[in-house]
């Protein structure tokens, strides 16, 4: 991304630029989301026993974790329902992590899929466990594109998330990373480079294969994905 472009992601331009960037993901978000780089793997070629799926925020990582449970017929626990009480409030690290091991040891067939990052939290756990990553990698705009309007129908729905908590219009427009909006305006490269890291280390240490890092660039991508899993392999 252009030096420009990062530097629209300051605390001080957020609000001017979350604007543009909701113009500019509605005109070119379709475009650049279809980018695909060549050789990417297949999911049957990957080993899905035990799946991690991470992203940005609003990547769509909940629902394509939710769907691919469903096919390969195994546990799925999605790491905000861990870590947000209600309230917003945020549970212990340590009785986070005890929670997840928990549920992952009871699984049938000690199959599961994780969605989510929290890689601070649960990484070093994960990164003895994992036997493919997910990256839910859609470009800066198409990303933009889906997160606002997540946000905007969960707003106007008044529906909950993160056990009974509720997207408001005070958390929503905070210039600080309590907002969904700033926080995946603002920290789109950190994370960017963060996952970079986590899926380059993975295989260079042996953990996973190189076929068993699998990057939907759209959603449409991470629905052909589960697809392709169990019947269509």
């Amino acid at each position: 991304m252009a030096s420009s472009s990062v530097a629209l992601r300051t605390a001080a331009g957020a609000a001017a630029a979350a604007a543009a960037g909701l113009a500019c993901a509605c005109a070119f978000g379709d475009a650049l989301a279809q980018a695909r780089p060549a050789g990417e793997a297949h999911p049957a070629q990957a080993n899905l026993t035990r799946v991690w799926v991470v992203g940005h925020s609003g990547t769509g990582k909940t629902t394509t974790a939710r769907l691919l449970a469903e096919k390969l017929g195994a546990l799925h626990v999605d790491l905000d329902e861990l870590h947000w009480l209600t309230g917003w409030r945020q549970r212990p690290d340590a009785e986070m992590l005890a929670m997840l091991v928990e549920q992952l040891d009871a699984a049938p067939s000690d199959r599961w899929v994780v969605s989510g990052n929290y890689t601070r939290i649960i990484a070093p756990w994960m990164r003895e466990h994992t036997t493919a990553l997910v990256w839910m990698r859609p470009g800066f705009y198409a990303n933009q594109r889906q997160l606002w309007r997540r946000t905007a129908k969960r707003w106007l729905d008044g529906g909950t998330v993160c056990n009974g908590n509720v997207e408001s219009v005070a958390n929503i427009l905070q210039l600080n990373s309590e907002s969904i909006l700033y926080y995946g305006w603002v920290y789109f490269d950190a994370t960017e480079a963060k996952l970079q890291a986590l899926a380059n280390s993975l295989v260079a240490e042996g953990r996973i294969r190189p076929q068993d890092v699998l990057m939907p660039r759209s959603l449409t991508e991470a629905d052909e994905l589960v697809a392709l899993v169990g019947g269509g392999r």
